[in-house]
């Protein structure tokens, strides 16, 4: 018979949940949460994921302000994140004008004289061979066209001048709204990060409440694997770019080559791709070497050109063997053919930011699998190499 009240209504009680139940309502929830936000959010995902990359790359200097400085966890958060801002941005705001300048220090006009002067040598000196008894008379044309094409542009026209000062408003214009943007999107990033970081610990004891207790200790050491993988990666990576367009722009300024911070900047940002990034890398500085020279030394182009060629390949062996092995750690230990194609796999689905996180998405993967399979053939997960 249902209990009623005083008042005659009924007394509704509903039948509790075991623990098997809860758990597995509340992880159902947590997914399903993720799934609904992932879709309504999916225009912001990146803006997110970099949020949290930057909230987990500061956590431990948040925490070393807390626990070295014993300051409080706020002060501690607002100093990292006013010097994040700061730096940040700066760099939207002086980095584009100073690559503008190391760009403008690079004769384009000479260089494609050079070439076009290239093409028409080798299209005469094949036109007078006589190879294999071929007719070669035909590249006379082309020799003719190279020619034509490297002739002096004509002057601009005094009635092109209304639409050439259009056009630069057009440009300026341009140029402004992409820095607004980039200033918006930095700072909403920055305040999806600063949440992140204010609100971690209430995050992680949501996340640890749905775990079994039988099931901390494994989920602790997961976790702690998993944010090995990350860390070392991430962080060495961050590292990696730094060091290596640093270097490359000290290099190449010190030898004269002309645009050494552009060149600088394009290798740090090839240094995520392994193997042909760094190659890919090298090929607009041995071109600027080749056609342009250098601004410091007296020797001819194709001297200088080898001479760039060295001084990379010495950038990439102290990469490789001395500075690598430092920052990048070990536990991300994955064959250059698995990263390569995790980059592109990345690139493909996500784009840049997916080619960016393939790595330590891929890592993470092997440390999940490896567990699972060692649970599969009733091993110890923790008794192998992580």
């Amino acid at each position: 018979m249902t209990e009623t009240t005083e008042a005659g209504e009924p007394i509704l009680r509903s039948p509790p949940w075991d623990e098997r139940t809860r758990r597995t309502a509340a992880l159902a929830l947590v997914i399903a949460v993720l799934v609904l936000g992932t879709f309504l959010l999916f225009g912001l995902l990146d803006s997110i994921v970099i949020a949290a990359l930057i909230a987990f790359l500061i956590e431990p200097v948040i925490r070393l302000g807390v626990e070295k400085l014993h300051l409080p966890r706020w002060l501690s958060l607002l100093i990292v994140y006013l010097v994040v801002a700061a730096v940040a941005f700066g760099a939207v705001l002086l980095l584009p004008v100073m690559i503008i300048g190391s760009i403008a220090q690079i004769d384009v006009g000479e260089i494609s004289q050079s070439i076009d002067q290239w093409l028409s040598d080798l299209a005469a000196s094949v036109a007078s061979s006589d190879f294999l008894g071929i007719d070669m008379s035909g590249m006379d044309a082309v020799s003719a066209a190279v020619a034509e094409s490297n002739q002096t542009p004509p002057t601009l026209e005094p009635g092109r001048l209304l639409e050439a000062f259009e056009d630069f408003l057009t440009a300026a214009a341009g140029l402004l709204g992409v820095v607004v943007g980039a200033v918006s999107a930095i700072f909403f990033v920055l305040i999806v990060a600063v949440y992140l970081s204010a609100d971690s610990d209430r995050y992680f004891r949501v996340t640890g409440g749905l775990v079994p207790q039988s099931y901390e200790d494994d989920v602790y050491e997961l976790g702690r694997r998993l944010n090995r993988a990350w860390s070392d990666y991430v962080r060495g990576q961050g590292v990696m770019v730094l060091v290596i367009g640093f270097t490359t722009f000290i290099v190449t300024w010190a030898l004269g080559v002309p645009g050494a911070l552009f060149l600088g900047v394009i290798a740090g940002l090839l240094e995520v791709i392994p193997t042909f990034g760094p190659i890919i890398a090298t090929i607009p500085a041995v071109l600027i070497a080749l056609f342009q020279g250098s601004t410091r030394f007296e020797m001819s182009n194709f001297v200088f050109a080898l001479v760039v060629i060295a001084a990379y390949i010495l950038i990439q062996q102290l990469e490789s063997n001395l500075i690598a092995p430092k920052v990048m750690g070990t536990s991300v230990q994955l064959p250059a053919l698995v990263v390569l194609i995790s980059i592109a796999a990345g690139y493909q689905v996500v784009g840049i930011l997916g080619a960016i996180l393939a790595v330590p998405v891929v890592a993470s993967a092997r440390v999940l699998m490896a567990y699972v399979w060692a649970k599969v053939q009733a091993r110890d997960p923790w008794r192998a190499p992580a």
